[in-house]
């Protein structure tokens, strides 16, 4: 249909608000309540327009275009509509700009310059409002509120909680928590600091460090699970100062997750130091000692690609570390990393909110904390409706209905065997999907769960197609896939065990030196074990792949104040010690194609299913702590004090 915006006729998709018809006609119309994944509100009023024949002005973002329509935005009548609209919104505002955080990036400051009066008429005293305690992330000044409703939005509709909302009428309205004791209870709570226009919601440890024009932006990506967010990275002469959401529709789109938002503190705190001549000296005193016989490496998820790539080269024994504890056998691995799609998410994250699929199916995983984006999608896919979600495992707190399967080996065996009532869904499925958590491979009988999962194929021809793949494997680090996809086998911790002890159980020698190349100090590192500190890839950059094979480089955003070395520099001069020529690799950065399904997944070289291999024991999820999952979030005293509080349960329910 076409629509006439200042005079000029524009083509717009049927069902198009006027505001939607004025952006795509290039006309910028200011607003504070519309966003543009969020539902419509239309109380702030400050996206006036004029329509032709209709008497008043009318809020462009509520009202529906139609063919042959005529709008104004740019009439005395329109500017006296917004002036009058920001007079009443700056009558109770406060003016303290030059202490709030939100100052240089304030939308109310900004719209005010442009579209404000030069004077306000108000002489009574302010309204003032209490401030509310959300925990120790978001910090909540709501005198300055103008209530806009964003925050109450986002976490009904995509973070799927209900704490936030507004009580009292009038001059009386509050946004706040219905239950005091409750707080903010979401791993996407920080997305509301980007969603508030005004200086409301603010970042708590943010607070008074700098100012935006101060500030030099990095675009770069998440490190703290596997989808791989994409985030700009602010620091201050070098320092990282904060860390906000960069738009990527087919990855996070523009929510990031708590962990990863505050995460930039542990890039500084506690960190391990060695000046670069004593770490040389180190490395050259320490060399002879590991002979080419007895070399074995154990790596952290959150190594880059080109780290793996020089380990790989050089030690013959290398294993993935997994962070939950097992009684496995290290020597047994038969994590099959042979074909691609037997360890990556194989339906390409965006395409998990699409109408076409109709049954999800989770296995010994909870996405809500070991994927946070790949649920937020999940949930997106669930309110459309026409989709079910049924879940093997341990109980998980989820943002939407889930019906439970079972919470044993044995409950998913009868599934797989046609015994279970909730077979005949899944059967019917058109385009199902598989959601298997990477904790199920770090058991004992983990070569039972491959067979079983390979007879799910066969049972449910809908599956794997020539044009779809609904298997899918959640690997939660940074780099897990990246290290898979170079030979890289996964292994489990021992509980109790330390780092030596475990790379003397994986090399097959009791005497064997062990040398620890880490950012933080750790405590399952022993007092004879070698530790020399190593840079960040904030501080110099690498190549990660995130669970569903998609290369992404992450930049230097920082500066390496500590002078520390590279983990793939100190490696190679090891290696270069012993006699061995490194030929440094080049890595390719770009997006793997999904469009080629990988139909080889139906010839795997799995053994034929027996169901007396597995155990009936229950199953368990990778993550234990959300908010600490790695060396860098440990030492993030943020990320610190929101797990204290979490175990407390004041945020309403336990993890």
């Amino acid at each position: 249909m076409q629509v006439f915006v200042n005079g000029q006729g524009h083509t717009v998709p049927k069902g198009s608000t006027v505001l939607q018809a004025c952006e795509l006609a290039g006309v910028l119309v200011p607003r504070f309540c519309y966003h543009e994944r969020l539902s419509i509100a239309g109380n702030c009023r400050m996206c006036l327009v004029e329509i032709e024949k209709d008497r008043k002005l009318q809020p462009s973002c509520a009202y529906p275009a139609s063919d042959g329509m005529r709008v104004w935005t740019e009439t005395p009548a329109v500017k006296k509509g917004r002036e009058g609209v920001l007079e009443h919104l700056l009558i109770h505002h406060p003016l303290d700009c030059p202490i709030c955080d939100q100052g240089g990036e304030c939308d109310l400051q900004d719209q005010t310059m442009v579209y404000g009066g030069d004077r306000g008429r108000y002489k009574e005293y302010k309204r003032a409002v209490e401030d509310k305690n959300s925990g120790p992330l978001i910090s909540m000044i709501m005198t300055r509120c103008i209530h806009c409703t964003r925050c109450v939005r986002f976490g009904s509709e995509i973070a799927g909680t209900g704490e936030l909302g507004t009580t009292g009428r009038g001059s009386n309205l509050e946004i706040g928590f219905y239950v005091r004791e409750k707080l903010f209870a979401s791993e996407l709570s920080g997305n509301v600091i980007d969603l508030c226009p005004v200086g409301a919601l603010t970042s708590k440890p943010y607070a008074f460090m700098a100012r935006p024009w101060e500030l030099e932006s990095t675009e770069t990506i998440d490190l703290t699970d596997g989808i791989g967010s994409n985030v700009k990275m602010d620091s201050r002469f070098g320092v990282p100062m904060r860390i906000t959401p960069k738009l990527n529709e087919e990855i996070n789109e523009e929510w990031i997750s708590d962990k990863a938002r505050y995460s930039y503190e542990g890039i500084t705190n506690k960190r391990t130091f060695m000046p670069p001549e004593e770490t040389a000296s180190l490395v050259h005193s320490t060399h002879k000692s590991f002979a080419l016989d007895s070399k074995a490496a154990v790596l952290s998820g959150t190594v880059s690609q080109e780290t793996v790539g020089v380990v790989t080269d050089y030690f013959e024994n290398v294993a993935l570390e997994g962070p939950n504890p097992t009684e496995r056998n290290w020597n047994n691995v038969l994590f099959p990393i042979d074909f691609r799609s037997t360890f990556k998410c194989n339906t390409p994250i965006e395409q998990w909110e699409s109408t076409n699929v109709d049954f999800i199916l989770l296995v010994g995983v909870n996405p809500r904390y070991e994927g946070t984006l790949l649920n937020a999608r999940i949930r997106k896919r669930l309110k459309k409706g026409n989709c079910h979600v049924v879940s093997f495992g341990a109980p998980i707190s989820t943002t939407y209905p889930v019906v439970s399967g079972g919470t044993s080996a044995h409950s998913f065996m009868q599934f797989v065997e046609g015994r279970s009532s909730l077979c005949k869904t899944y059967q019917n499925a058109k385009h199902p999907i598989v959601l298997v958590g990477p904790s199920l491979f770090l058991r004992a009988d983990s070569n039972a769960w491959f067979s079983m999962l390979q007879t799910l194929i066969s049972v449910v021809p809908n599956l794997v197609t020539s044009t779809w793949n609904g298997l899918n494997y959640l690997q939660p680090q940074a780099n897990s896939f990246g290290a898979m996809d170079q030979g890289v086998h996964q292994i489990g911790n021992v509980e109790g065990v330390q780092f030596k002890t475990m790379v003397q159980t994986l090399s097959g020698k009791s005497d064997v030196p062990a040398i620890y190349i880490a950012s933080h100090t750790s405590n399952d590192v022993s007092e004879s074990t070698f530790v020399v500190p190593c840079a960040l890839a904030a501080e110099v950059g690498g190549t990660y792949a995130n669970t569903e094979g998609r290369s992404q480089y992450a930049r230097k955003a920082v500066t390496n104040q500590r002078r520390v070395f590279h983990d793939k520099t100190i490696l190679s001069s090891f290696i270069e010690l012993n006699g061995v020529k490194v030929f440094p690799k080049n890595y390719s950065l770009g997006v793997v194609s999904h469009s080629n399904v990988d139909i080889q997944l139906k010839n795997h070289w799995y053994p034929k299913y027996n169901k007396t291999y597995v155990e009936n024991t229950p199953l368990r999820t990778w993550v234990d702590n959300y908010y600490t999952t790695d060396s860098v979030t440990k030492n993030s005293p943020s990320l610190v004090k929101v797990s204290k509080e979490y175990k407390k349960g004041i945020f309403g329910s336990k993890k």
